[in-house]
């Protein structure tokens, strides 16, 4: 086996190991994916929001996300309900 055969097979082993890792300790890895960019246009504002506000917001952290969420959902019920002329 060349040396070529040997790096390739053994970073491919290496690459499966982590995969398989995150699989184990993070679950599904397509999930957490679609978590961080979601579909929904009020949450993908708020990520926005959150990214440019802090410089340390990660998107792919669940409790990131989750203190983006509550930061952003509650400043924005706020401004609804103290603005008459919203609707």
């Amino acid at each position: 086996m060349s040396l070529g055969s040997f790096t390739m097979w053994g970073m491919l082993i290496v690459m499966g190991f982590g995969v398989g890792l995150t699989v184990a300790f993070n679950g599904n890895p397509i999930g957490a994916v679609q978590d961080a960019y979601p579909s929904d246009r009020v949450k993908q504002e708020a990520l926005r929001r959150c990214g440019v506000a802090d410089p340390q917001f990660s998107r792919f952290s669940r409790d990131d996300r989750e203190n983006c969420y509550r930061t952003y959902f509650t400043a924005s019920s706020q401004n609804w309900s103290s603005n008459p002329n919203a609707w």
